[in-house]
């Protein structure tokens, strides 16, 4: 019987330099590769499980899975919850795990469009969540890997500029801050970003930091320019502003705590999970770059 089941998937901006035609692919693939186990969170742990080369308007991406684990440290102390006390050396006779096994093992779906270097990663699903920046850290150790003789690469999250623009809009602003990191001069490029990204190139700045701090409770009144590029820190950075609240106390945002978020549900035991995601993310990798 079919049961209808939620998804959720978050963006990953990707950035190597240098960049030659191919170098996303050939990352990715040799990073997989190589099997590392690398770490998301405390003790959850993972390696890409799958991947694939397919055709997207035809453009080469990659799609397949992320296996995330839990790691046993045999080292540290465990515990008998029938005596309720640490467990002594005679309780751990017991345990015969073998080293390679691993439990708790969740699957995660991802999208890699590597001709726009966006990373779609399934971040909920069957009830598990994998959170979207311990998935950064996770893709930043594999693509960074000193074994792969390959660029560095920087990875950033995609944040909502909806709940930004809001934000910044209507709030009594007394801080803000702009982080811009430039991207690869082939990306797509919106036409408010165009400007600004020639600027940078033009002055030799791989990276641009802004802060504005207000003179008085009245906030800052931040001009078309400053808006655009908090607009333009949205994808290819960070932004974080403090404002003043009705009852005197003081709001924080933080685009780091406002990934864009996707979400769609199908039916398992029916529909394709594998073609489920790869069409929402594709719809929103086509909202993205419009």
């Amino acid at each position: 019987m079919p049961r209808e089941s939620r998804v959720e998937f978050r963006a990953l901006n990707v950035k190597a330099h240098p960049h030659p035609e191919g170098i996303y692919e050939k990352l990715w693939i040799s990073a997989a590769q190589m099997g590392s186990i690398l770490k998301f969170r405390g003790d959850k742990w993972g390696m890409v499980g799958t991947w694939q080369v397919i055709k997207v308007n035809g453009k080469p991406a990659i799609e397949g899975e992320l296996w995330r684990f839990t790691y046993i440290d045999p080292n540290e102390p465990w515990f008998n919850v029938e005596k309720k006390a640490e467990a002594t050396a005679e309780d751990l006779k017991a345990i015969q795990i073998p080293n390679h096994l691993k439990p708790s093992m969740k699957r995660f779906r991802y999208l890699f469009a590597t001709d726009q270097h966006q990373l779609f990663v399934q971040t909920y699903g069957d009830g598990e969540t994998l959170g979207i920046e311990p998935a950064q850290n996770f893709v930043f150790a594999l693509l960074n890997q000193k074994a792969l003789e390959l660029p560095a690469v920087v990875v950033d999250l995609v944040q909502d500029k909806e709940s930004l623009s809001r934000f910044i809009q209507r709030s009594h602003l007394q801080t803000l801050f702009i982080d811009i990191s430039k991207p690869n001069p082939d990306r797509f490029s919106k036409e408010d970003e165009d400007d600004l990204f020639e600027a940078m190139s033009r002055e030799g700045v791989k990276r641009k930091k802004i802060e504005l701090i207000a003179e008085n409770d009245e906030g800052i009144k931040p001009n078309e320019e400053t808006l655009k590029q908090a607009r333009v820190a949205a994808t290819n950075g960070h932004v974080k502003a403090t404002a003043l609240s009705p009852d005197g106390g003081t709001k924080i945002f933080d685009t780091k705590n406002h990934p864009i978020t996707e979400a769609f549900t199908y039916m398992v035991g029916r529909d394709s999970l594998v073609e489920r995601f790869r069409t929402n993310a594709l719809d929103l990798l086509a909202r993205l770059i419009k």
